[in-house]
């Protein structure tokens, strides 16, 4: 069985997540798992404005969450799979860090947003990149090591 949605009066479309009504209530989605009976309709649902600001608030907040830790697990990920260039150190992600070769190209601006955008261009830097582990690293910033003199 099909899930049929009311369509706005108005445009004769779908009601879209926004649209505020004459008497201010905002509509927010259709819960398709609960099904009218008596209109044959899904059901929607309509916030006022304090309520529907203050959902889409906590939603936001929930979702950028869920994005931080998502780019984190995939730029683990990625961090593990190469392990340090230098001494093959790969147990733990959080012990290796991205050393930029060239530090003429190096852009980390971006590093710490959580949208798949800024996903992209993360992608993009740690080409521009090798792994080494933090001890590696540290001791290629201070001029001793030789991932980059190679």
């Amino acid at each position: 069985m099909s899930h049929s949605k009311r369509l706005n009066p108005t445009t004769g479309k779908l009601f879209h997540s926004g649209f505020i009504r004459e008497d201010g209530m905002i509509f927010d989605g259709y819960q398709t798992c609960v099904l009218r009976k008596r209109t044959g309709f899904c059901k929607e649902i309509w916030r006022t404005a304090e309520s529907y600001e203050k959902w889409r608030k906590e939603y936001n907040r929930e979702r950028k969450k869920f994005l931080y830790y998502m780019i984190q697990e995939i730029i683990n990920n990625e961090k593990s799979s190469r392990g340090c260039q230098e001494c093959g150190y790969n147990k733990s992600p959080f012990a290796l860090d991205f050393h930029h070769v060239n530090k003429k190209t190096k852009n980390v601006s971006y590093w710490f947003k959580s949208s798949y955008t800024q996903l992209k261009k993360i992608k993009k830097e740690w080409k521009k990149c090798i792994v080494l582990c933090a001890n590696c690293h540290r001791i290629e910033h201070h001029g001793l090591g030789n991932a980059t003199k190679n």
